[in-house]
């Protein structure tokens, strides 16, 4: 399904810039030179968010609905350079081989017995 461009859930750097800025003023009430580090990060998270929720609900709609077969992943130990590497990961974006860190979530397959 094709879906007309959005702030709240758009890829292009202006966008997720916009609905970072939105996020941390309606989201959180904070004007950007007030905010704290916490704040920004918060209202990054939920950023990435608004993203990784509507391509959830993009893949339920073509991959069959609720009763679509879902993989599932376990966190494994790392640092804070994985996480920028993790949310491109969920987004569905490449990892430029600038980046050093690794995606954090592994894909847990069933034993076969």
């Amino acid at each position: 399904m094709s879906r007309a461009p959005s702030i709240r859930t758009g890829l292009t750097s202006e966008e997720i810039k916009q609905d970072f800025r939105e996020n941390l003023r309606c989201g959180l009430g904070r004007a950007d030179r007030f905010a704290t580090k916490y704040d920004q990060y918060y209202a990054l998270a939920l950023t990435v968010r608004d993203r990784v929720l509507q391509r959830t609900v993009e893949s339920m709609e073509t991959y069959g609905g609720a009763n679509a077969r879902r993989a599932r992943f376990r966190v494994e130990d790392g640092i804070l350079a994985d996480v920028a590497p993790t949310l491109l990961f969920l987004l569905g974006l490449p990892q430029p081989v600038e980046m050093t860190g690794r995606n954090l979530l592994v894909q847990c397959r069933k034993e076969k017995k």
